[in-house]
Parts: structure tokens; sequence; C-alpha cells
């Protein structure tokens, strides 16, 4: 845990010091169009996060209430919203919260093996979704020269890293059960049985799951939009895209809430698509704000789980 904290210290400082290179005249100008942001654009921008979280929420709900699963739909978001708390202030924002998801649940009444299962079936379409989306963005990207390949390398791979991981996983989990492991012990046999409970359900579940998640990154992508909107009312989709596909690339590096990785991404690939320093370091601004907004807002939301592992 301290080599990623370290790690993430020190991408933080390069960038810092970086960026201290820059003519102040970039972050006047940067503050300059924060400072244009109205009490109406602040507001629809909550919104937006507002409709992104429901609708993250309803993608793995759907799949709780098909499994008959008695945990209302708030209680759920509270519930989630303390995994992602955990996993944005862990090393690697896309992961570090489920286990305690999982026990969060438990204290709803929740089995461990179907919390488990739930869990997993959520983050498995979480990742795939994602994937996915990072796939498709960066070959448009690449198919129309926007940013050379070979700065999306190191990322790539790791991508790539973190995939053949969730792989291998997945094999040796078949591997484990065709060899009769998951029935040497109790909490493994019941997780079976929720395995078995996940397949069995109806395909309708699974379309309409998939399809909240697909509405929710489209909610994101909108809501980058906006951020650049704010910034630069005229910014084009080639720049909005293609700091967004950099943005969303950082997300996968190991470091608590890709702190440094993001904003040198996002900084490089608005340089890259012709913008200036100001523009970048505006919509990074406006991005750990909001960050900041839902860690606050997931904290307060989840409280409850929290008060309850205090006893």
């Amino acid at each position: 845990m301290k080599t990623f904290w370290a790690l993430g210290i020190s991408l933080v400082a390069c960038v810092m010091v970086s960026i201290t290179q820059v003519d102040v005249a970039h972050f006047k100008a940067a503050w300059t169009a924060l400072g244009e942001i109205t009490a109406m654009d602040a507001v629809t921008l909550v919104a937006l996060n507002l409709l992104i979280l429901i609708a993250l929420g309803a993608r793995g709900f759907m799949l709780i209430r098909a499994m008959g699963t008695a945990v209302g739909f708030l209680r759920w978001l509270q519930v989630r919203q303390l995994a992602f708390l955990v996993s944005i202030s862990t090393p690697g924002p896309q992961f570090g919260g489920e286990p305690a998801q999982v026990l969060a649940l438990k204290q709803c009444g929740v089995d461990s093996s179907r919390g488990l299962s739930i869990t997993v079936a959520d983050k498995l379409l979480d990742l795939i979704l994602n994937t996915l989306l990072t796939g498709i963005l960066v070959v448009w990207v690449l198919a129309f020269g926007l940013i050379e390949l070979k700065p999306l390398s190191l990322d790539g791979h790791e991508v790539l890293s973190a995939l053949g991981l969730g792989a291998a996983v997945v094999v040796a989990m078949v591997i484990a059960r065709r060899q009769g492991l998951f029935a040497r012990r109790e909490f493994m046999s019941r997780l079976e049985n929720e395995l078995d409970v996940l397949k069995s359900l109806d395909l309708k579940v699974w379309v309409r799951s998939v399809a909240a998640g697909i509405f929710a990154l489209a909610l994101m992508g909108l809501e980058w939009w906006f951020l650049w909107s704010l910034v630069v009312p005229d910014a084009g989709w080639q720049m909005v895209l293609g700091s967004w596909l950099a943005a969303r690339v950082a997300l996968w590096a190991p470091v608590p809430g890709a702190m440094g990785v993001l904003e040198a991404g996002v900084l490089a690939a608005t340089l890259a698509l012709g913008g200036d320093w100001s523009e970048g370091i505006a919509v990074c601004a406006l991005s750990r704000a909001r960050d900041l907004g839902l860690m606050i807002s997931s904290a307060v939301l989840s409280f409850r789980e929290w008060m309850g592992w205090r006893g």
C-alpha cells in the first residue's frame, strides 16, 4: 500500500513540477474561465451526476431484484457509494470497494455468497462496458489520427494486463468449479448456487441491466462534453472525445483516484489536439471538483453503513 501511495505522490509531484514551468498567464486564464461558471451551470452538473449515479445503481439493482433480494434502491445506492468511496481512495479507482460492498450487503441481511455474486456480476458488466467503450474510443482516435499510438502504448499495456488478470481469475474459477473445489466448503457451495441463480436469470434482466450501464456511459460522455463547454464553448468533438479517452484510460492507473495520471493524460491530450494549457487546467480542475463532490456525497450517503461497522 505504501508503494502505491508513493507512486501516486510521485506522479502528482511530476505533474506539479511540469505545470510550474507553464506561463502563469495560463493559470490566470483558467481561473477566469472557471469564474464565469454560473449557479445554473453548477446545478446542471450536479443533476447530471445524480442521473449517472441513478443509472449505475439501476444496473446492479435489476440483478438484485431479479434474484429476489429484499434490498431497496436507496439502500443499494448507499451500499454502492460506500464501495465507490473505498475504491477511489485506494490504489486503482476501478477496484478496491468490492469487499466493502459485500460486507455492507451482509449488514442489509444479504447472505455473503449472494452479496459476492451480485458484486461480481455488477463489476463484470461494468468492466465489459468500460472496456468496450475505451476500445471504441481508441480505434476512433487512431482511425482519425488525432493521437499517435505510441503515447497510448503504456496505458494500453496496463489495460491489457488488467484484462488478462481478470480473464485468468475467470479461468481459475471455472477450473476450480469443475474440480469440485466449490463443494468442499459450505460457503463455496452456496456461492456456486448463487452463480447458478445468476445464470438462470431471464435474458431480459441482463439486457435491461446492460442498457442501464450503456445509458450511464452516455451520460458520462454528456457530462464530459458539458465540462468542456463550460471552459471552451466552441470546443470541437475531437477535443472532447480525445481528452475523454485520456481521462478514462487514466482511471486504470494503480494510484488513488488516478491522482496525477488523469491530469497528465488530459493535459497531454489537450495539447496534442491543438488546445492550450489553460483549457486543460480548467477542465481538470472542474473534473476534480466533481470528484470531490462525489466523495463528499458518497460519504454522507453511506454514513449509515460506516456507523454500522463501528458498532
